[in-house]
């Protein structure tokens, strides 16, 4: 069975802003300046596993910090 993950990042007061969805484990974000309007030091990102049969699994939700390219 093939990884895929649902990503959703969270803007700084906790609202939804996007969910992406991945086939590995890593993720190239590129929406970031649309948005937050600046680049960010850290993002608050909840990643749940998405299984054939049963769907998403239970997301873990962190603050990570973020790699310039």
């Amino acid at each position: 069975e093939p990884e895929r993950y649902a990503v959703t990042l969270f803007s700084g007061g906790g609202a939804v802003l996007r969910t992406l969805r991945a086939e590995a484990q890593q993720l190239h974000y590129t929406d970031e300046a649309a948005d937050f309007g600046s680049p960010q030091r850290s993002l608050d990102v909840a990643v749940a596993q998405i299984g054939a049969v049963a769907g998403p699994g239970p997301a873990c939700r962190a603050r990570i910090p973020v790699r310039s390219a």
